[in-house]
């Protein structure tokens, strides 16, 4: 069986990518998404929408961060335990 080294140190980097990237969307939490500088319903109502897009786009980002590190962690820690269980190389 061939031997697998495995780098802690790159999967931490990982985790830590995703919690720092996941940080910055979450202070993005209001929508970015300008006023409109019109009596216009219609335009209104378009910024209204992209508004609540934009807010939907923003929580699935932060949703999907928290998920790929959460696995990311759930994947560290797996060859933690194999190692612990092992050899402990």
């Amino acid at each position: 069986m061939a031997d697998i080294r495995f780098s802690y140190e790159l999967l931490q980097e990982l985790i830590d990518t995703f919690g720092d990237v996941k940080t910055v969307f979450e202070g993005y939490g209001t929508s970015t998404a300008g006023t409109v500088d019109s009596d216009d319903p219609v335009a209104h109502h378009h910024a209204d929408v992209v508004k609540g897009q934009e807010g939907q786009l923003m929580a699935a980002t932060v949703a999907s961060l928290g998920n790929a590190r959460d696995g990311t962690l759930a994947v560290f820690d797996d060859f933690k335990s194999a190692d612990l269980a092992g050899d402990g190389k």
